[in-house]
């Protein structure tokens, strides 16, 4: 495996909404550069409205990119595109074979399990603050270990979750990034396997059922207060939560947010922690911002903007910056399943992934 090749292995574990995975490579061997781009179609989602959660994925592959170069001591110039936002790495020289990998970029995994709220001790925080002090200028990143904040939070995360998924378009919009038609605990290649989601077996008939409710029959039969209970279980049982905030709603800025959350992710795996993504908060900020006439209309404005303010009481520390990406974590059993993901080839628009499938059938 070559370098290139293996900067592209590591970009294609990032994280991504749902595991859309929403990335686009383009490789010039010549100049030794890659580009990381969006490929809109991946994810054509309302809550990923403008593209934002698909920037927020191309900056935690960028991260991931940096700590592969980083682990074999090799460093690269990198730059984000201010309209589109994609992300150009020029590769230093030629550097032979990569005999190391940064395992932390493989072992992350998102843990949807409830956890057991057992306190994170000192030197642990400590270490997570340091591994996480330098974030990119226009965005910050809080870290809230103080267990008297959490059941606040979880309320907060409880009343967007409700809202979110209150909305038809989102909850079919989950639903159909969930693999159904895969067994229980496939380790699918695209979307979520209901292992991984952390579903019973036995409630899967029902989870598919709510959610594929029109908003009438979902709200006469409960279901944003099942969401709403599941979330405030979820955020109460953890640890602590990993806040980024941005300080405007550039392109460039996303994709600085989801290196910095992609950072703050990988030092708690390397800290034996698990965390998952608590979005819908996010989620609701942007489309109220950013979504097309339709989506805001889906939303009651006075709502969000209300959770929104309360967001900022709760986290005094964001200083007015809107937020970006909302992390819990904690101490949990491992997952009962993980996703898989596309080969890079799939994403790469130049002759390099077509090269690597040639050698790849020459060997068979």
């Amino acid at each position: 495996m070559n370098l290139v090749e293996a900067l592209l292995t590591a970009a294609v574990g990032a994280p991504s909404g749902d595991n859309t995975q929403p990335w686009r490579f383009l490789v010039d061997a010549q100049s030794r550069r890659i580009t990381v781009d969006i490929d809109p179609r991946r994810d054509p989602s309302p809550m990923n409205a403008a593209q934002r959660m698909s920037r927020l994925a191309v900056g935690a592959a960028l991260e991931n990119m940096l700590r592969t170069l980083a682990a074999n001591h090799l460093r690269a110039d990198w730059s984000i595109d201010p309209q589109s936002a994609a992300v150009t790495l020029d590769l230093p020289g030629s550097s032979g074979d990569l005999p190391a990998r940064d395992e932390a970029v493989f072992q992350r995994v998102t843990n949807r399990r409830v956890y057991d709220a057992r306190p994170v001790p000192k030197d642990v925080q400590d270490r997570l603050i340091r591994k996480t002090a330098d974030v990119p200028e226009g965005v910050a990143l809080h870290w809230i270990f103080d267990s008297h904040r959490l059941p606040e939070l979880a309320d907060l995360v409880s009343r967007a979750d409700g809202m979110m998924f209150g909305v038809g378009a989102m909850r079919l919009a989950l639903r159909a990034n969930v693999r159904f038609d895969e067994r229980y605990d496939a380790r699918v290649a695209e979307g979520l396997s209901l292992a991984s989601m952390e579903i019973a077996r036995l409630a899967v008939p029902g989870f598919k059922f709510l959610t594929g409710l029109s908003d009438k029959w979902f709200q006469r039969l409960g279901g944003p207060g099942t969401f709403s209970r599941h979330a405030r279980r979820l955020v109460a049982s953890s640890s602590g939560m990993c806040i980024v905030t941005a300080a405007d709603n550039r392109p460039k800025t996303d994709v600085l947010a989801g290196l910095a959350i992609q950072r703050a992710w990988l030092a708690l795996t390397e800290s034996g922690m698990s965390a998952q993504p608590m979005m819908t908060l996010a989620v609701l900020d942007n489309v109220l911002e950013q979504g097309s006439e339709a989506q805001r209309a889906s939303l009651d404005r006075r709502l969000v903007e209300d959770v929104r303010a309360r967001f900022h009481e709760l986290v005094p520390e964001s200083k007015g910056g809107r937020p970006a990406f909302l992390l819990r974590f904690g101490f949990a059993k491992p997952v009962s399943g993980r996703t898989g993901r596309l080969p890079w080839q799939q994403f790469c628009a130049s002759p390099l992934g077509a090269a690597h499938k040639e050698r790849e059938a020459a060997h068979v």
